[in-house]
Parts: structure tokens; C-alpha cells; sequence
């Protein structure tokens, strides 16, 4: 008698294999496409401050990113002064879905109320604010790019590789 098919226990043996692959990849892509959304959302950021620094210096008007924890807002200057709130115009408002931070000392601290401003040069307007550190947390270490410096004269992107420093491109 010729056997046509598979036998139950055959096909119950295949279903725990595939139960057991399934088991151990979920978790990993799931953890993949985290690490994934977060580069995605810091190089957005970073595209969002290098645009602001060319905006001030193509146009000679100061610009300004400020930064919520959820969220940050671009605008430029009607005036010469970036003191005054009143001559503060917004051009566009992004919500963030991972929450940003500021890198203080060797932790992270609340980054409400900060903002990023550029003067005409394209320099960054408050010397205080000078590598100014922002994270995209959670911070997934040995993942992608995570975090953002910000220089008087530039901006570069790179990953946290411990909890108190971001290794810059």
C-alpha cells in the first residue's frame, strides 16, 4: 500500500517548527523597525535644522527651530530681533512620534521650551546652545542614527554608542 500525504504527527512537528521561527523573528523585526523609525525620525530633524541654518542664510533673516518633546515648530523673524515673540512668524509645525530629548551632563534632560536660532550668517545665535545635543529616545544602542549636534557652524547626525556620548558622522 502506497502512503499519499503526511501523517498528523508530521504535519504537527512542521507547525511547531514554524511556531518557533515565528517565535524568535517577531520580536527581532519588531525591534528592526523601531531602530528604523528612529533614524528616520532623527534624519528628519537633522534635515529640519540643516534647512533652518539655509533658510537664515540664504534669505538674511533670522529662523528658528523650537523644540517641544513631541513636536517642533520652524518660523523666521519679521525683525532683527529674536528676543521679541511677538516678530515670530510660523511657516510649519511637525509632530514627532518619538519623543526628543536634551543630552545634559550624562543623562537627559526635558527639552521644552528650547530652540535652535540662526542669525543671517547661518551661525547659531546663542553661544550657550553651542553643541547642543539632541536624542531620539528610546535610545536603542547599536542601532541607527539617534542623535543630532548642533554646532555654531554646523549640524551632524550620529548614534549614541553609551548613555553620555553621541558619535558624530
Amino acid at each position: 500500500m502506497k502512503n499519499h500525504g503526511f501523517s498528523l504527527i508530521e504535519l504537527l512537528i512542521v507547525i511547531a517548527l514554524i511556531g518557533i521561527l515565528l517565535a524568535i523573528a517577531v520580536p527581532n523585526y519588531n525591534e528592526t523597525m523601531t531602530k528604523t523609525k528612529i533614524e528616520a525620525q532623527t534624519k528628519e530633524l537633522h534635515s529640519a535644522i540643516t534647512n533652518a541654518r539655509l533658510a537664515a542664510l540664504q534669505n538674511k533673516q533670522l529662523s528658528s527651530i523650537k523644540l517641544s518633546p513631541t513636536s517642533y515648530v520652524f518660523g523666521v523673524y519679521t525683525g532683527s530681533d529674536y528676543s521679541t515673540p511677538s516678530g515670530f512668524k510660523e511657516v510649519t509645525t511637525v509632530s514627532l512620534p518619538f519623543v526628543i530629548q536634551k543630552k545634559v551632563g550624562g543623562g537627559l534632560g526635558d527639552i521644552s521650551g528650547y530652540s535652535i536660532d540662526f542669525d543671517t550668517r547661518g551661525f547659531t545665535i546663542d553661544p550657550f546652545k553651542n553643541n547642543m545635543t539632541i536624542v531620539v529616545t528610546p535610545v536603542k544602542y547599536g542601532g541607527g542614527d539617534n542623535c543630532i549636534v548642533v554646532y555654531t557652524t554646523r549640524t551632524n547626525i550620529g548614534r549614541m554608542d553609551d548613555a553620555s556620548t553621541c558619535t558624530t558622522r
